[in-house]
Formats: structure tokens, C-alpha cells, sequence
């Protein structure tokens, strides 16, 4: 496998921009966004503001795209998982890999389905504190991303491929050799801390702040 260069990034949400800025500002990376229709037309006019600071990068409709991608991050809300992933076919090559930073277990599943599983790893965020209000992202911390194969008890090619353009992008990451089980541990704390703190004034999160760097009961702003 060669060395990633081509980035895509599905979903230009909080998480999403701010990985898309990661990389663009990194040396030795063609970054776009695949949006279609209505909110392709939003990114190409307004861009992606990060920390105060305003880029602008290609947006690709996945339909009328030329040349497959090398990975494909994808930050999409779940409910848009059947709108956003079916048709990404003409970015998808032999090489190209995709990493979901959802919460959730099944969204791997999902993509595999379409592009199989092979061309995908398992990932999580912990850590950062990125938040989207009124178009514009902030964060302070980074977090790092916690991915690679559900086993890695011997690290994969494809894991050390996408380890070198995290380095590479300023991205912190870690390998975990049950990596499986970790999901598991994220799902239970947002199924256990964060639901249960919607409507809620008291988040069952408050003294986890390691976890997250803010509160978890952001979430009450998206309800």
C-alpha cells in the first residue's frame, strides 16, 4: 500500500471539521468534503471555521468523482447513514480505507456492507472537546483517536498506513489490541452517562471530565 495522501471527510460536523483541519494544514494531503446538493452548496459558500479561523476545501459530490480516495473518515449523525453512505463508490478503490469516529457500534457494520469490511477500521474518539454553534467549531483538546482492527494483536498494514498520516496530520492516536472491547466500554458510557443526562440539569458525567475535557450534557442542545 502506498502512503496516504488523498483524505475524504463525510460529515463536517464538530468532529469532522475538525480532522478536515487537521489535515489540510499538514503538508503532503489532498483534503476534500463529500457533500451532495443543498449542503454541498452551503460548504463551498460559507467553508469550515475552526478556532476563528475560516478554510475553504474542495466539496465532492461522491457522483460525479474521478479518482478513488485513500481514506475516507466519515462523522456523520446516525440517521444520516443511509443517505450519506450508499453511492460513495467512485472514491472507493483497492486501497482506500474508511474510519468512522461515530459513537454507536454499528456504524463500521453499516459502511462494510456497502464496501465491505475489509477497507474498514474501528474507531473512537475519547478526549476531545470540539463544539459546533452557529456553523463555527472550537475545541482545546484534541483527544486522540483510539482505532486500528477489532484484534491487533499483530498490527495490520492498513493500521500503520493510516498511523502514519495521523502522525503525520498532528492527529493523536493509539492502538489498542482489543479494540472490540472498547467500543463496547464507550457504548455502555454514553448509553448509561449520556442519555440519562438529557433534560437533566445534574449530567451523571460531571466528574468525568478525563473522558471528555467538557461535559457530556451538551448533548441537551441538540435534543
Amino acid at each position: 500500500m502506498h502512503e496516504i495522501e488523498r483524505v475524504a471527510i463525510l460529515g463536517a460536523g464538530a468532529m469532522g471539521a475538525v480532522l478536515a483541519s487537521r489535515f489540510n494544514a499538514a503538508p503532503g494531503f489532498s483534503t476534500c468534503l463529500i457533500a451532495r446538493g443543498e449542503r454541498r452548496g452551503r460548504l463551498m459558500k460559507t467553508g469550515l471555521t475552526v478556532n476563528e479561523e475560516t478554510f475553504f476545501l474542495p466539496v465532492i459530490d461522491p457522483a460525479e468523482a474521478g479518482t478513488p480516495v485513500d481514506l475516507i473518515l466519515v462523522g456523520l449523525k446516525h440517521h444520516q447513514l443511509p443517505e450519506a453512505v450508499p453511492g460513495l463508490g467512485n472514491l472507493v478503490g483497492p486501497e482506500t480505507t474508511f474510519i468512522s469516529v461515530m459513537n454507536g457500534l454499528d456504524s463500521e457494520t453499516y459502511v462494510g456492507g456497502f464496501y465491505g469490511m475489509d477497507k474498514v477500521l474501528m474507531c473512537i474518539s475519547v478526549g476531545i472537546d470540539a463544539l459546533r454553534q452557529e456553523g463555527k467549531v472550537t475545541y482545546t483538546t484534541l483527544g486522540k483517536l483510539q482505532f486500528g482492527e477489532a484484534d491487533n494483536t499483530q498490527v495490520s498494514d492498513r493500521v500503520t498506513r493510516v498511523q502514519s498520516a495521523l502522525d503525520r496530520a498532528g492527529i493523536p492516536h493509539e492502538t489498542l489490541t482489543d479494540l472490540l472491547r472498547v467500543l463496547w466500554w464507550k457504548f455502555m458510557i454514553n448509553v448509561c452517562g449520556c442519555q440519562p443526562s438529557v433534560g437533566d440539569d445534574a449530567c451523571p458525567l460531571q466528574p468525568l471530565p478525563h473522558l471528555t475535557g467538557r461535559p457530556r450534557c451538551d448533548v441537551r442542545a441538540d435534543a
